[in-house]
């Protein structure tokens, strides 16, 4: 195949060049969909400069027709390309055309194929003559199929321009300038075209319309390195931000808040009011923003301002340069409430566990105690049981029958003193075990005194002791009664054993306004003062004899405690040693 080159060849081949050159740059600054569409469209030029050159060179007729037949594929869908990258402008209003976008390439596409088929029916060429300017130059006597194609690119063209138009005073003000470049862009084609189409092309030969796009590519170059479109276009921001589940706030140097995405707005609870509007009308995201824009890429986690309990992480970036009318800041939320409350509830179940384990260690070491006490206080009479249970047993006929009682009686009081060790160790550890229930009513203390007093008759007579209830016997408590008794009960029967020959017991009830006190008072032996913090520590076993040698258990007055403190009490201890010992049981009071 021989070319000859001439003027026009070169013209278009240059026209190649650019628009190759074009589509490659575009290739590799863009990145969204609609810059792949730019360079598509880029590309289509390339080819349909590439085929008029080549069309222009050859020197047959059959060759010539060929070539224009091959430059119908890129004429034809160049402009779809630009329509298709002008939707890029206008998201919301293209969506219904975009969705049926595919029609606009059906009447392209026969429009090619009655091209390839022109010598049945000459619907796009009807003759070619040589031109008389010379310069191997063709003229085409155009058919109907070409004024359709010709109608049909303009009018492409025209709905892209009016997409771009209609979506002006829809753009921030930082984009209006990259549309009207794209703008300004799209009227050279529309314009070559409409003078191609009624024969007006200064050079007889030369495709202008051709050489017309690749100036749109040249004015879209210059927008790309002036306004930076491949960088920050509306669609690509917009999309990217309304899919994102962050806040993304953008405000200028002042913080004068210029955009934000629908997540930030439901974040922030923001209105339309609001656009444009300031910063810091969010008080505590303009606090933060204020004082840590010079440290950019931190991430800050944030509790919202007033009692919303919202917590978020804030990134506050500067963007732009410094004395530029473009600087400002992007600030980026994320709601992290959920995380903060998951992290609360697992220190505060931490928390619970610490002290459960802590309970745990406690009832272990209770429980290592009450085996100490069980293996210890109940052995002494269980022994003693068995040791006269056996001589009697084994020697009943040697014994006379003073040795007889007296070893019934030994085993009697060894009974009796290990079903008070029982009955004390039980009681202890249901309290322990929270397996008592508290139901508190109101009684009056003189009352259950009176019914507590004749169990101690027999060892108040045997120490020659005289127990009175004094002060004010009209006094009414709230608390569980079966545990007062129980309190009573032990307290009292610590006089008796601590007492001497001869000697008192007051029960003494003195009224308060919110507690009432019933004090137990002996005045035996008393307890050294330094002993006084070991009688309600269960960790340490504290016993002593009574004055008639009555053993103790160690739990006794530990089970007082215990059962005053969960009737909303307190038990407390005052003694002298020698001079005897008052214990003080203070309890809700009552007052009708």
């Amino acid at each position: 195949m021989d070319l000859d080159f001439n003027y026009i060849s070169w013209i278009l081949f240059f026209n190649f060049m650019i628009a190759a050159g074009i589509s490659i740059f575009s290739f590799l600054k863009g990145y969204s969909r609609s810059h792949l569409y730019f360079t598509l469209m880029m590309l289509t030029i390339a080819e349909w400069s590439f085929a008029a050159t080549i069309e222009s060179a050859v020197a047959s007729v059959h060759l010539k027709v060929l070539w224009s037949q091959i430059e119908y594929i890129g004429a034809c869908a160049t402009s779809v390309f630009f329509l298709k990258y002008s939707f890029g402008f206008s998201n919301s209003r293209s969506k219904r055309l975009r969705k049926y976008f595919p029609i606009f390439w059906l009447i392209p596409s026969v429009i090619v194929l009655l091209a390839f088929t022109n010598r049945v029916h000459h619907f796009v060429w009807t003759d070619f003559n040589w031109s008389p300017a010379g310069n191997n130059i063709l003229s085409y006597a155009h058919g109907p199929a070409f004024y359709v194609m010709i109608a049909y690119s303009l009018g492409l063209v025209l709905i892209g321009i009016v997409f771009i138009i209609t979506s002006l005073p829809l753009m921030p003000l930082a984009f209006k300038s990259q549309a009207k470049s794209v703008l300004l862009a799209s009227v050279f084609p529309f314009i070559a075209t409409f003078i191609y189409a009624v024969g007006l092309t200064p050079v007889e030969g030369l495709d202008i319309t051709v050489i017309s796009f690749v100036v749109t590519g040249l004015v879209l170059i210059f927008g790309i390195s002036r306004y930076n479109i491949f960088s920050i276009l509306p669609l690509a921001r917009n999309k990217i931000a309304e899919k994102m589940h962050d806040g993304v706030v953008i405000t200028d140097a002042e913080f004068k808040i210029i955009f934000y995405n629908p997540a930030a707005k439901k974040m922030l609870n923001l209105n339309n009011d609001l656009h444009f509007t300031d910063l810091r009308e969010t008080e505590w995201l303009f606090n933060h923003c204020y004082h840590n824009n010079n440290e950019p890429d931190i991430e800050t986690e944030l509790q919202m301002g007033g009692n919303t309990g919202r917590w978020f992480s804030v990134s506050v970036i500067s963007i732009g340069k410094e004395n530029d009318s473009t600087k400002g800041n992007l600030v980026v939320l994320r709601d992290i409430t959920n995380r903060k409350t998951l992290e609360t509830e697992t220190r505060n179940l931490i928390s619970e566990l610490h002290q459960s384990q802590k309970e745990l260690q406690e009832l272990n070491s209770q429980k290592d105690k009450l085996m100490s006490i069980i293996a210890h206080d109940l052995r002494t009479p269980f022994h003693q049981i068995l040791s006269f249970a056996r001589m009697l047993s084994e020697d009943l006929e040697i014994f006379t029958q003073d040795e007889i009682k007296s070893m019934a009686d030994g085993i009697l009081q060894a009974g009796e003193q290990g079903a008070v060790i029982l009955e004390d160790l039980l009681s202890w550890a249901r309290t322990q075990r929270n397996t008592t229930e508290v139901t508190p009513s109101e009684f009056s203390p003189a009352i259950l005194l009176e019914e507590i007093i004749p169990v101690f008759a027999i060892p108040a007579r045997d120490k020659q002791l005289k127990i009175s209830i004094n002060g004010d016997i009209d006094a009414l408590v709230i608390a569980n009664r079966n545990m007062a008794g129980i309190v009573f009960r032990n307290l009292i029967a610590n006089a008796l054993k601590f007492s001497l020959q001869g000697g008192e017991i007051q029960l003494n009830i003195k009224k308060g306004v919110d507690f009432h006190l019933i004090e137990v008072r002996d005045f035996g032996i008393g307890i050294p003062e330094n002993d006084l913090p070991k009688l309600f520590n269960i960790d340490i076993k504290y016993t002593r004899t009574g004055t008639s040698g009555e053993p103790g258990t160690g739990l006794g007055l530990i089970l007082c405690k215990d059962l005053v403190t969960r009737n909303k009490g307190e038990l407390k201890v005052s003694s002298i040693q020698g001079d005897g010992s008052t214990f003080t049981v203070i309890l809700p009071a009552y007052n009708p």
